[in-house]
């Protein structure tokens, strides 16, 4: 008797664990709420009080749930995304920017070069912003061989590793 019993209430178990299963599925979590978990998050002027999915989703990905933290972008004023983000309110002050020494870098590499012996004048030539009208800091050779070869090694090494819209070195020590 206690069998039949237990196989009931197994039974009963498992259609009720068969009911909830796909219910639970198709639940999708939605990280929209960025404020539940990130704290102390304010908004950053009164004219830019809008959603944090405004300026950390790609709009193509609004329309969706936020469903891993890999769709939200880390800082959208970066070289790559800054006109999807920025570009609708403050294309003046991207244009500006994106031809200014600060932005492309181009003093601090063209310089280093010219003092190295990399290059026979400091003239702007050479960039680290991808949107800039001046050639990027030529790739690396593979090895070291000449004074262009290193000074151009410690630009991408240092100085350029921390600088928006460059990648560091993904290496512990750097």
């Amino acid at each position: 008797m206690n069998k039949t019993i237990g196989s009931i209430c197994l039974s009963i178990l498992l259609m009720s664990v068969w009911r909830i299963v796909p219910a639970m599925a198709a639940q999708v979590e939605d990280y929209a709420a960025c404020k539940d978990c990130h704290i102390g998050i304010e908004v950053l002027d009164e004219n830019h009080n809008f959603q944090c999915r405004n300026c950390h989703i790609m709009p193509e990905h609004r329309v969706k749930p936020i469903q891993t933290h890999k769709m939200i972008v880390r800082h959208p004023a970066a070289t790559a995304v800054v006109d999807t983000f920025c570009g609708k309110c403050h294309r003046q002050e991207i244009d500006r920017l994106a031809n200014s020494l600060h932005w492309t870098l181009a003093g601090i590499i063209n310089q280093t070069r010219f003092l190295w012996g990399a290059q026979t004048d400091s003239s702007p030539r050479y960039c680290a912003a991808p949107n800039s009208s001046m050639e990027n800091l030529p790739p690396p050779s593979g090895n070291v061989r000449s004074p262009a070869d290193l000074v151009d090694d410690l630009l991408r090494r240092r100085c350029l590793s921390c600088h928006i819209g460059t990648q560091a070195i993904q290496k512990r020590g750097f």
